[in-house]
């Protein structure tokens, strides 16, 4: 869940495709559980912790191709993951603070660091 001034972006320095929280008229939804993702190739997508398990749930019934980013930790949902992925890596260790960044609500950015490793799915 992104807006257009925290959207990830490819390699070419587009915009990768993304689902807001709030109405983004660059966002290809305001919820994700009510999109056609048949319309997307590949995505990607960071939830929210409480949401992992029905995002990937959700993903799994509509047989979507993505990219997640999500912490190493033992949970409840790490089957699910592990059950599908075609492949891993570790992103960064655990309070890394160059790794991901997100905008203050004054429109600075500000690193963000988590308490485990982050990995890709």
């Amino acid at each position: 869940m992104a807006t257009s001034a925290n959207v990830n972006k490819n390699l070419n320095g587009e915009p990768l495709s993304f689902f807001s929280r709030y109405y983004d008229e660059k966002s290809k939804g305001t919820d994700i559980f009510k999109q056609n993702l048949h319309l997307f190739q590949e995505m990607f997508c960071f939830p929210p912790l409480p949401m992992i398990s029905r995002v990937l749930k959700y993903f799994e019934g509509q047989k979507v191709a993505c990219v997640m980013v999500l912490p190493k930790t033992w949970a409840p949902w790490s089957n699910l993951m592990n059950q599908h992925k075609l492949a891993c890596f570790d992103l960064c260790p655990a309070y890394n603070t160059s790794s991901f960044t997100v905008t203050h609500p004054m429109g600075k950015r500000v690193p963000k660091k988590f308490p485990s490793v982050m990995v890709e799915f």
